[in-house]
Formats: C-alpha cells, sequence, structure tokens
C-alpha cells in the first residue's frame, strides 16, 4: 500500500493569497503569487495528511478566526515584500 502525504497548507494558503492579492495594487503574475506563498508557507505550521479525512479535518481546523488572522497578516507582510523585491523586472 502506498501512503502519499500532503501538506494542505499549500492549498489554504494559495487559495487565501489568491483572495486577498486580488485587492492589492500592484503585480499579481505568477512568479510574485508563488513568491507570496513560498514566504507564508515558511513561516506558517504544516498540516500533513495522508487520507482524504484528514484533509477535511484540516481544513475545517484551518477556519479558526486566530489562525486565519495570522495567515492574513502573514500574507500582507509577503506581499509588501515580494512587491518591493520581485523575481523579475518591474
Amino acid at each position: 500500500m502506498s501512503i502519499e502525504f500532503r501538506n494542505v497548507m499549500e492549498e489554504i494558503v494559495l487559495n487565501k493569497v489568491d483572495e486577498i492579492i486580488n485587492t492589492v495594487e500592484g503585480c499579481k503574475c505568477e512568479q510574485c503569487r508563488l513568491d507570496i506563498a513560498s514566504y507564508v508557507l515558511n513561516r506558517v505550521p504544516t498540516r500533513y495528511v495522508a487520507t482524504a479525512e484528514g484533509s477535511i479535518i484540516s481544513k475545517v481546523d484551518s477556519l479558526d478566526k486566530k489562525f486565519e488572522i495570522q495567515l492574513v497578516t502573514e500574507i500582507v507582510k509577503a506581499i509588501q515584500i515580494v512587491q518591493e523585491n520581485p523575481h523579475h523586472q518591474k
């Protein structure tokens, strides 16, 4: 039996980045989007799951208001940093 692990935070962070990045000024290219997500993923706890049920439970847990505030704060910081230092020409 082959078990695959998955960090559900990747999906949660990318969804929230997409939601927030569309409300701010600045570059929204794929490189900047992924740089923002990478910055955030390095600062929030990982949430690995090995089953579909685990994925659902972890996503429900991520809806906690304290967690959401932390996530939005990290995304806003990441947007500022990436916009000031993009990995492409301005």
